[in-house]
């Protein structure tokens, strides 16, 4: 995970690797679904909401082909108060089950 900021705002850059193990066909298309959790807190451990992004992935047979085992990137930004915070990501595969943690600290008023 990789952050950078734009206007005091952080935002988040993330990779992950497409297994296509994880994918299902839908006649000659393949189909998953990743869920992104990320949740914020601040130096004393008060965490905001847990957010939830559902991502739907559809590949042809060739794109498949292509993607097989490469990296796939997305990028999210976010608002937080000020102060120094820390960002925790989930990146869980709705289909095949497999989970990327992710944790960066960040001081958007530095």
């Amino acid at each position: 995970m990789k952050i950078e900021k734009e206007r005091g705002r952080p935002r988040l850059f993330f990779q992950f690797s497409i297994q296509f193990r994880s994918t299902t066909r839908e006649g000659n298309d393949f189909a998953g679904k990743y869920s992104l959790y990320l949740a914020v807190a601040d130096r004393e451990g008060d965490l905001a909401p847990v957010g939830k992004q559902e991502q739907p992935l559809h590949f042809t047979a060739e794109q498949k082909a292509k993607l097989e085992g490469k990296l796939m990137g997305q990028q999210i930004q976010i608002l937080v108060r000020g102060g120094e915070q820390t960002i925790s990501v989930v990146i869980r595969d709705d289909v095949g089950g497999a989970i990327g943690v992710g944790k960066a600290k960040v001081r958007p008023d530095a």
